[in-house]
């Protein structure tokens, strides 16, 4: 009995003996190749993510509302000069190339009415991701335009024309003569007085219905989302300072550009206005 149990423990010392060794053998031979195939397969994953940013991040950006980037006409201090940009505020984002919105078109409108086209300076647009426009001059004015990004689609949705419509007040902000009309499809427009300052979207001219919303940027810099009351505008601002709004509005309308079809209009309006300290007090 204890011969056979000696036996039994021989074998299994043979077997696993056996079984090392086949395995030293194989890592030998199979290690370094599997261990490549590994790595390259880790390899191909991070590349394959890395082109799939860099797609996206202009996808995202040609987006609007889902990347929370918007074309604003910022005015200087002293009205004669703004610069052009595309952010999530008032100041330039160091992320993005401004270079997407450098066929904009914008024109400044005076006092008298009259009109003239302004030219992007895009000298710096790389470095300052902003380009500089010359007003000419200080007198109550406002600038519109507006900057055609071009179609693109989010994941299986329709296709999309993605338009911004800036506009800036420089001077008194609550001027009649600022509102643009007709010669823009979508417009933000401040109503009221300082201290008690609402904003309204016109589409094709006329104020939205209530519920629709608009994002402002107050002076302090802490955006809120509202919506539209019973009359077309917002709820009041009490702030003294700049305001930077945007709202949107979608509609479907078919059409084709640069070879691309797409099924829907996606626009875009912003407002830059100062109220009270630099606009009407």
């Amino acid at each position: 009995m204890n011969s056979l149990f000696v036996g039994y423990v021989l074998v299994g010392v043979v077997c696993a003996y056996s079984t090392v060794l086949v395995a030293v053998n194989l890592h030998a031979l199979w290690g370094a190749r599997v261990m490549r195939w590994w790595n390259e397969r880790r390899l191909a994953s991070v590349l394959s993510g890395a082109r799939a940013a860099a797609f996206l991040v202009p996808v995202l950006l040609m987006a609007g509302g889902t990347a929370g980037h918007f074309v604003f006409v910022v005015p200087g201090a002293d009205g004669a000069l703004a610069k052009l940009i595309m952010s999530e505020s008032l100041t330039p984002d160091d992320d993005v190339d401004v270079t997407i919105i450098g066929t904009a078109k914008l024109v400044a409108r005076d006092d008298a009415g009259r009109e003239r086209a302004l030219v992007l300076d895009g000298a710096k647009a790389k470095t300052e991701h902003a380009y500089a426009v010359d007003l000419g001059g200080a007198q109550t004015r406002v600038v519109y335009g507006m900057a055609e990004v071009g179609v693109t689609k989010r994941g299986e949705g329709k296709a999309f024309l993605l338009t911004y419509y800036p506009k800036a007040i420089v001077g008194d902000g609550l001027d009649e003569k600022a509102l643009v009309g007709e010669k823009t499809p979508v417009e933000i427009v401040p109503v009221g007085k300082a201290g008690a300052l609402r904003f309204k979207l016109l589409v094709g001219g006329k104020a939205v219905p209530a519920g629709v919303e608009l994002t402002v940027i107050p002076p302090d810099g802490k955006e809120k989302k509202v919506t539209t009351e019973a009359d077309g505008a917002t709820a009041a601002f009490d702030q003294i300072g700049r305001y930077g709004i945007w709202a949107r509005s979608f509609a479907a309308e078919t059409g084709e550009r640069d070879g691309k079809k797409y099924e829907q209009v996606r626009r875009y309006a912003t407002l830059v206005v100062d109220i009270g300290a630099r606009g009407k007090k």
